[in-house]
Parts: structure tokens; C-alpha cells; sequence
């Protein structure tokens, strides 16, 4: 594997994981705690299952994003990227968990729109250490 592919998955995990940290640690976090409380793990989360999350999350990012490349250049196809991976994830997870779990929809669309911005972000990230690639043919 290349070393773009490395440098892309870690600008990746920093940005993503930042962002998750400011929005649930300081941004949303009584938002957080009173609006999933009825479906939040008894004692608080764990640590080591979000950072292995936001770990394969990125990885799988980096490693996807060279494979539909379009040739719009880096910021357009980091835009692009990490918008649609949001949507895949995190909005249809956000649809999944009001038909499953005791939460309300603005709360579980709400909360998957910020995860939305974080894929962005990294979509962004990858874009830029990528750069301008050729076109697949």
C-alpha cells in the first residue's frame, strides 16, 4: 500500500475524530446526553469502540476514495466523497436507529447530520492528500 494511502487515512482519523470529539464533548453534549439517555450505554461509551470505529471508518475512506475518482480535482472530489459517505453511514443509521431505538427523528437526523459534516471534513482531508490523480479509465 502506498504512502498517500497512510497520510490520507490519518489526516482522515485526526480531522473526523476532532470534529466528533468538539461536537459530543463540548458543542452537543447535554443535547447528547438528554436526547438519547433512554438508548445511551450504562456508564457512558467506550472509548476504545470509538476510536477503532473512527479508525476503520477512515481507513475504508482512504482506501475507497482513489477508486471513483472522477477528475474534478481534489477539493470537488473530497466534497463529493465525503458527502456521499455521510449519507450512506450516518443518515441511513440516523433513519435505522428512529425505526429501532426509543429516539425521536429530529434528534437521530440531527445527530447524523454533524456526522455528515465530519465525513465531509475527512472527504476533504483525503481529497487534499491525494491530490490531482488521472482519471480511471
Amino acid at each position: 500500500m502506498d504512502k498517500k494511502l497512510w497520510s490520507a487515512f490519518g489526516g482522515a482519523f485526526i480531522v473526523i475524530f476532532l470534529l466528533s470529539a468538539l461536537f459530543h464533548l463540548v458543542v452537543a453534549a447535554d443535547w447528547m446526553n438528554t436526547s438519547f439517555a433512554n438508548v445511551a450505554r450504562p456508564g457512558g461509551v467506550l472509548m476504545i469502540g470509538i476510536v477503532a470505529y473512527y479508525l476503520v471508518l477512515s481507513f475504508m475512506m482512504a482506501w475507497l476514495y482513489p477508486k471513483g475518482y472522477e477528475g474534478k480535482g481534489p477539493i470537488a472530489e473530497g466534497l463529493r466523497f465525503g458527502l456521499a459517505i455521510g449519507v450512506l453511514v450516518y443518515i441511513s443509521e440516523a433513519l435505522h436507529q428512529f425505526a429501532v431505538m426509543d429516539v425521536t427523528l429530529g434528534p437521530a437526523l440531527a445527530h447524523g447530520a454533524w456526522h455528515l459534516v465530519e465525513t465531509t471534513a475527512g472527504g476533504l482531508a483525503i481529497g487534499a492528500v491525494y491530490g490531482l490523480r488521472p482519471r480511471r479509465s
